[in-house]
């Protein structure tokens, strides 16, 4: 059987092609995740509305995390605490029913099914921010998203998604990368499954070590950013690299 997106206990998530995993945050919990954030580089030029995205948002505990934490710590320039709303979207259509199912207590926001890959996703999102009267997203958030992204389209298209992350957002791209040890496994889990595996594994030229230094690169020599915080590893030992336009 390919791509099983399987329940799981322990340590396991189980095999599949775009990490959407059924029941992500049983292990790898949103608290973690929010607790390395830092508290002070959240100011906004004046704005009544703020509109933000996360990008793979699966079920949206994260999401609804983040947006928590945003309205407790994001500040305009004249001290003023704006309105935010937060976007999630996910390609996975069962996870962002579950989203909404289990959110609809939670005000300013939404969960859309969205795979950012396809040709008219950076048109979409536009016209997504637009509707919440901005121009682009404030922040966009990549957790624990790229790897997929990479392995299942490439070098080339990886290049291309951070540079279309970087047009979405208008002032902060927040990145959570995994390590090469996670495409490792992940080609692994997907093959022991049954599945053919990760078809463009074994094309990636940009691979280990070298995959943070790409992210910078584009980033920051082709986007005009700057990193300007990158937090102690996570358990999963990652990272999380904040970067701002400037």
């Amino acid at each position: 059987m390919e791509d099983p997106k399987l329940d799981f206990t322990g340590d396991n998530p189980g095999a599949v092609r775009h990490g959407n995993f059924i029941n992500y945050y049983q292990f790898h919990p949103a608290s973690e995740r929010i607790q390395k954030l830092p508290l002070d580089i959240w100011t906004h030029p004046s704005s009544d509305k703020i509109v933000c995205l996360d990008v793979g948002c699966n079920t949206g505990e994260l999401t609804v995390e983040l947006l928590r934490f945003l309205q407790a710590n994001l500040r305009t320039t004249n001290e003023k605490i704006p309105k935010i709303q937060m976007v999630g979207v996910d390609l996975d259509p069962v996870l962002i029913s579950r989203a909404n199912e289990q959110f609809t207590d939670v005000e300013n926001i939404e969960f859309k099914t969205l795979d950012v890959m396809k040709e008219d996703s950076l048109s979409h999102l536009e016209s997504v921010a637009a509707k919440h009267g901005c121009s682009r997203f404030s922040a966009v958030f990549l957790m624990s998203v790229t790897m997929w992204v990479h392995l299942t389209s490439g070098d080339k298209a990886f290049h291309l998604f951070l540079k279309n992350t970087a047009n979405l957002a208008e002032k902060w791209v927040v990145i959570e990368s995994q390590p090469w040890k996670c495409y490792r496994n992940a080609q692994r889990r997907l093959i022991s499954s049954g599945g053919r595996g990760f078809e463009l594994y074994s094309k990636l030229t940009v691979k280990g070590v070298q995959i943070p230094k790409f992210v910078d690169k584009v980033l920051c020599d082709e986007c005009g950013m700057k990193k300007i915080f990158e937090t102690d590893p996570t358990k999963w030992n990652r990272t999380i690299c904040i970067y701002e336009k400037y």
